[in-house]
């Protein structure tokens, strides 16, 4: 048993962060099913707003995080700086904060996909703005609004607080851990929901790929710090 990341159930509740196109859907289902009486569900996201009209929750949080419930589990797209502050309270009353990742090209891929069958507005501005402008997937990529994902969602958060950080790419084992970490023990298949019937037949331009890469230097940092940190002997 690998001990890196094992820990007893801790006593304050837990922080596991959904991002977008990472898995969470499945994630979600499997603990309604398991500890629906646990779950506590948080979707209210600051990448809805604009990168400069997030600074005033954020700082908010800062200054007066949110509380999270004891033996609850907040799941959801919130920013987890949204529970964790500036990190200066005591670290016995700190809950544990797990998530999942995928590799930033295909979350990219992934999320472009998704909105582009979205044809209702969702109210989202970059929904809107995609949309409007009938961006390609290069657009989207690159986008300054789109530029390290993960980063924006991990805003003021140490990528060193995570107690685990799962990754699509080994989802099964991801999912095992992120659940001993947070204190749940389940015998159930892992589940794969809106996963899509086979493989992506586009042929993506290799130079858009390095140029993603590039952009997106700093979630690509993070990513393969969680591959390191906590997948090593993944295949």
């Amino acid at each position: 048993m690998n001990t890196l990341f094992r820990q007893p159930a801790p006593a304050p509740g837990c922080l596991f962060v959904h991002v977008p196109k990472c898995a969470g859907t499945s994630v979600r289902a499997m603990i309604e099913e398991i500890a629906a009486e646990r779950l506590v569900l948080d979707y209210d996201s600051y990448f809805r707003m604009e990168q400069d009209k997030r600074c005033t929750p954020i700082l908010g949080n800062l200054l007066r995080p949110e509380t999270v419930p004891d033996g609850k589990i907040i799941y959801g797209h919130y920013f987890p700086v949204k529970y964790l502050g500036d990190g200066t309270a005591p670290a016995a009353g700190q809950p544990a904060l797990v998530t999942i990742l995928r590799d930033p090209f295909s979350r990219l891929v992934s999320h472009y996909d998704f909105w582009k069958t979205q044809i209702q507005d969702t109210g989202h501005y970059l929904w809107r703005k995609m949309h409007e402008q009938d961006w390609s997937l290069e657009q989207f990529a690159l986008s300054p609004e789109m530029q390290n994902f993960y980063s924006q969602h991990f805003s003021q958060i140490s990528i060193g607080r995570f107690a685990y950080i799962g990754i699509s790419e080994n989802i099964d084992e991801s999912i095992r851990n992120c659940f001993d970490v947070i204190g749940l023990r389940s015998a159930m298949q892992t589940r794969h929901d809106n996963r899509k019937a086979g493989k992506d037949e586009r042929t993506i331009d290799p130079g858009l790929r390095r140029a993603v890469e590039e952009f997106h230097a700093q979630d690509y940092l993070i990513y393969n710090y969680a591959v390191a940190r906590f997948h090593s002997g993944a295949a």
